[in-house]
């Protein structure tokens, strides 16, 4: 398990504060594995023994994800009366979990319940999910501690488990973190137990925020975010932030890891030209940190995407304290720009789109400006290794798929 921690954390470097959080408590009594309230993950040794080491790295993440969801305090506002809707409750977060396991390239242990076992359309929300089994599988299944059957299928054998292989004859499907309280009491330690004390809800909601918001920012670098992960953390980690912050954020820290440059002159002596009496070295001057915006004047930017794009070059002006260079592309590169007021460009455009052409001739400036910010429709072709300077797209309308891995990439709604 310890080792688990570590290659996800290698994997998913925004997990490391939760995961290191985590308490990992080894009980027998509990079949598979299991998250609580405060924080702790119980774990059957016997279980994880029998099962492959990368499978163990997906189980880990399956039950932080638990966590992570808020799950146990969801199933409370359904007010799940009976052990019928509990376990219906647990295969829908399981649903819910394993159909992002594929796009996040994780192995689970066999036996996983997934979406299209029960009928239901990948992606969907856990509490749909619910209401869909639960409307499919009445009348209600007895309260036996068995696991309901599925549409047109037999029960699931007692090698099947949500996430993770199950023990014994007709063990339900999943991992037991939902399990009915009767058998949670097996497993589960007091809140204030001396070795394994819970977690504070202050505490847990504190790291889900920095989790979320590490999540978005790795979201915004590689953009391979599994899509329930990517929902859970825009819903936690950014939920009034608005778009003009994250573009001012990625401005500013491209400025800031280009600043620092320096230009030569004579016009200044070296501060060791006493030393150096036979040669004549040259001084040094700063140089004001320089961002180029290459804008998308292409016939696919309409009259509001372009207004628009025009609002943010007057707020990088405003607000970034740089100095501007703008670029008008289509499929062709206009004259480079420097201006103080976005009213004092010369628009020109008005066909195809390479964004390419762009990124390139802003490298070519001089000076050499410290970022590239793209305002495009993300219509466009993208260069196929990183330019060596942050690049920042801002997107008008919905993010394309393909964006790069370099592009750091924040999204402008097209409802202005």
């Amino acid at each position: 398990m310890q080792i688990a921690r570590l290659a996800l954390i290698q994997k998913f470097p925004f997990y490391a504060p939760a995961l290191w959080s985590l308490r990992l408590v080894e009980r027998e009594q509990v079949p598979t594995a299991a998250v609580d309230r405060g924080g702790r993950l119980y774990y059957n040794p016997q279980f994880v023994a029998r099962v492959l080491p990368k499978q163990v790295t997906g189980l880990l993440w399956h039950e932080l994800e638990h966590l992570l969801r808020h799950h146990l305090e969801r199933g409370d506002t359904l007010e799940l009366l009976d052990v019928h809707e509990q376990r219906l409750w647990n295969i829908a977060c399981d649903c819910a979990i394993n159909d992002d396991a594929k796009a996040a390239r994780l192995a689970l242990p066999p036996g996983g319940l997934y979406p299209q076992r029960f009928g239901l359309e990948p992606g969907g929300l856990d509490e749909h999910y619910y209401w869909t089994l639960k409307q499919r599988l009445e009348p209600k299944y007895p309260q036996n501690h068995e696991d309901p059957p599925t549409q047109g299928q037999t029960e699931p054998s007692g090698q099947e488990a949500g996430g993770c292989t199950a023990t014994g004859p007709r063990t339900p499907g999943m991992t037991h973190t939902h399990a009915p309280a009767e058998e949670r009491q097996a497993w589960e330690l007091p809140q204030d137990h001396s070795e394994y004390p819970a977690l504070s809800p202050t505490d847990l909601n504190i790291l889900r925020r920095e989790v979320a918001r590490a999540a978005l920012e790795y979201h915004l670098g590689r953009g391979d975010l599994p899509l329930g992960v990517l929902r859970w953390a825009q819903a936690v980690g950014n939920p009034t932030v608005p778009w003009q912050h994250l573009l001012r954020h990625f401005v500013h820290r491209g400025v800031r890891l280009g600043a620092g440059r320096v230009r030569p002159s004579y016009e200044r002596p070296h501060r060791r030209q006493g030393v150096y009496r036979d040669v004549i070295l040259p001084g040094t001057y700063d140089l004001k940190p320089h961002v180029a915006v290459v804008l998308d004047t292409s016939g696919s930017v309409g009259e509001a995407m372009l207004g628009q794009a025009l609002a943010e070059v007057d707020g990088i002006l405003r607000w970034a304290k740089v100095e501007v260079t703008v670029l008008c592309v289509d499929a062709a590169v206009y004259t480079a720009q420097r201006v103080h007021r976005a009213r004092q460009l010369r628009l020109q455009g008005g066909g195809g789109t390479d964004m390419r052409l762009g990124i390139e001739a802003a490298l070519q400036l001089r000076p050499c400006p410290v970022a590239v910010v793209v305002l495009t429709d993300g219509l466009t072709p993208w260069p196929e290794t990183p330019p060596g300077i942050p690049v920042i797209a801002g997107i008008l309308g919905e993010l394309p798929p393909d964006t790069p891995e370099y592009v750091w990439t924040i999204r402008i709604p097209e409802e202005f």
